[in-house]
């Protein structure tokens, strides 16, 4: 564990669904009856899972909580975020960055010219068009996600998951190794659909916290005790 606090009780009757929540219906879910059936009754503390996930509009701070709680465990995280990188103040892409310590835990960067990055996943292109870096999703993401896996660390953070995995293979079939591992996986799902992300918010193991309907404290506090029980 990460903190020394008690893992809770999950309630009867909740296995085999998808938690896909907004805050209403999490405080629907968190009461409880003392029979396991849902409704009023006492207020279970909240409901813990192996594979936690935010979502919400653009800019909305997903990944600021996720670094805000992470930082403190960093030696027991692994996995990585991504990066966004600004041209005279503009933004010209992101990249994928390994999680290592806070020193490097910056979630964007002023850059000279989005030419000089590697491990691009998404840039502006000289033409004007966006293009995705799919080889950094095959390469730098699937060993960023082994080494995580073989050094048995606790937690591995995947921020974030969205539009090209569709095309890496690798990537996407170990993020589902991960998914399916006795392991904390702490994550952000962009807010869109398509198949690779669907598929994984349809896993009857995985909470997804929605922030544009939580209460960002809410959201805080779910995260924290997720970090706990790691």
């Amino acid at each position: 564990m990460l903190k020394n606090k008690e893992s809770p009780d999950q309630p009867r009757g909740l296995s085999g669904c998808c938690w896909l929540l907004s805050r209403k219906t999490a405080i629907s879910i968190l009461r409880y009856s003392e029979s396991g059936s849902l409704g009023n009754g006492a207020i279970m503390e909240d409901i813990m899972t192996r594979n936690l996930f935010l979502t919400g509009r653009v800019m909305c701070g997903k990944s600021t909580l996720i670094k805000q709680e992470v930082t403190p465990f960093l030696g027991d995280v692994g996995g990585y975020f991504v990066q966004r990188l600004l041209c005279s103040g503009e933004n010209h892409g992101f990249k994928m960055v390994e999680i290592a310590n806070s020193e490097d835990y910056i979630l964007e960067k002023e850059t000279s010219s989005i030419h000089e990055e590697k491990d691009l996943v998404v840039y502006l292109s000289d033409n004007g068009f966006w293009e995705c870096g799919i080889k950094t999703f095959e390469t730098t993401g699937v060993d960023i996600l082994e080494r995580s896996y073989r050094s048995r660390k606790k937690i591995v953070l995947m921020d974030e998951l969205g539009r090209a995995e569709e095309y890496a293979p690798r990537f996407r079939q170990m993020v589902e190794t991960l998914l399916n591992a006795q392991i904390f996986v702490l994550g952000v799902l962009k807010k869109e659909a398509n198949m690779f992300l669907d598929v994984i918010r349809e896993r009857d193991d995985l909470l997804v916290i929605d922030l544009d309907t939580w209460d960002y404290q809410d959201a805080v506090k779910m995260v924290r005790d997720f970090l706990s029980e790691a």
